[in-house]
């Protein structure tokens, strides 16, 4: 059962709680994908990081069938970025040619930076700002 915390004395209210459901829009996850496992400096050493995230991205449109026509933008979480291209995202979206809408842009987190693309994606349609992210 979700439940709140009742204010402070002082008024103020308490933080909220991880049981409570937030009123209005809910984000939903509808597939995934991802690239393989390899060992460090060997399979993967010689491929472009961009090359590499378009592969699970078109492999992602494919998988879940969400036409391209609907998609509002790219969040990419990436621990070591191009310098040429750091914002991966971007570049992806142009290389499948997504809509000139489709924004993208790119996080970096060390460890957590997949876990923050998918937090600022769900946050960005709770909110309403996009319908469709990848």
């Amino acid at each position: 059962m979700a439940t709140k915390k009742k204010p402070a004395a002082s008024g103020k209210k308490t933080p909220a709680t991880s049981t409570e459901i937030p009123k209005g829009r809910r984000a939903v996850i509808i597939g995934g994908v991802r690239t393989p496992f390899v060992r460090a400096f060997s399979e993967f050493m010689l491929l472009d990081t961009i090359a590499l995230a378009g592969v699970a991205t078109k492999a992602l449109l494919e998988k879940t069938q969400v036409p391209r026509s609907e998609l509002d933008g790219i969040v990419w979480g990436g621990v070591i970025l191009p310098t040429l291209s750091p914002n991966i995202a971007r570049e992806v979206a142009l290389d499948l040619k997504l809509p000139a809408g489709v924004e993208g842009y790119t996080v970096t987190r060390a460890c957590a930076s997949g876990l923050q693309a998918i937090t600022d994606a769900v946050s960005a349609i709770e909110r309403g700002d996009a319908d469709v992210l990848i």
